[in-house]
């Protein structure tokens, strides 16, 4: 039963012809920063963090959602054997409180980064 799991994370993180580190038009890490310039400054390196957060949040969120799917299987496919109702049903119910718990983190994470973002004073 892992090694399907596994196949599948496989097959949409990788033969799909987006990836999941693209989120937006920097990607994944955002630009570029030499060691021999001061381009980088601490809003780079926390919009990094965040770009990452977000990637692992959408990672867990499909998680989630195939281990429903499965669960869900499960219970349909199950028959008589009340085994795989029984972990068919825990499985569903585990996925949707992860899935509630990778919310309630990705709200924490925002606005913790949020506040420690430098605010830029533009002036009048």
């Amino acid at each position: 039963m892992k090694q399907i799991v596994f196949l599948v994370i496989f097959l949409l993180l990788i033969i799909n012809n987006f990836s999941l580190a693209q989120i937006s038009d920097t990607g994944l890490v955002g630009k570029k920063c030499d060691a021999n310039t001061d381009e980088c400054t601490l809003a780079d390196f926390i919009s990094a963090v965040q770009r990452l957060i977000r990637f692992l949040l959408i990672l867990g969120y499909w998680i989630a959602a195939l281990v429903a799917l499965i669960g869900s299987f499960m219970m349909m496919l199950g028959g008589a054997k009340r085994d795989y109702l029984d972990k068919g049903r825990t499985m569903i119910i585990n996925s949707l409180t992860y899935y509630v718990l990778l919310l309630l983190a990705g709200i924490f994470f925002d606005l913790i980064l949020d506040f420690l973002k430098p605010k830029v004073f533009t002036g009048y």
